[in-house]
């Protein structure tokens, strides 16, 4: 998305430079449309990054649900550790090890 973006400005700032009809010298001359479409398409890159910097990936109450979950995910993550026996294993009630089938 983001190549896609970045040459789409690139394309658009060549054809509003090579396209500008105006009587005066300046734009005559092909070198100054480059410089035309080069500065235009630097400016929309830091128009870009700029607001891109100013509004976030993730909403806040979004990412608030987030911390809140994965917060919830380690409290029973540290519940299942503190049920387990003091060798390190998981108390297994089940017996279906075929080393408890003997």
């Amino acid at each position: 998305a983001v190549v896609s973006t970045q040459s789409t400005g690139v394309v658009n700032s060549l054809i509003i430079a090579h396209t500008l009809n105006n009587n005066g010298s300046f734009l005559q001359n092909i070198e100054n449309k480059w410089l035309i479409a080069f500065a235009f398409e630097h400016v929309c890159f830091v128009v870009k990054f700029i607001i891109s910097y100013i509004i976030p990936d993730v909403p806040s109450d979004v990412q608030f649900k987030m911390r809140k979950e994965q917060f919830q995910v380690n409290q029973l993550f540290e519940k299942g550790i503190a049920k387990k026996s003091p060798q390190g294993t998981p108390n297994n009630n089940n017996n279906n090890n075929a080393d408890n089938a003997v």
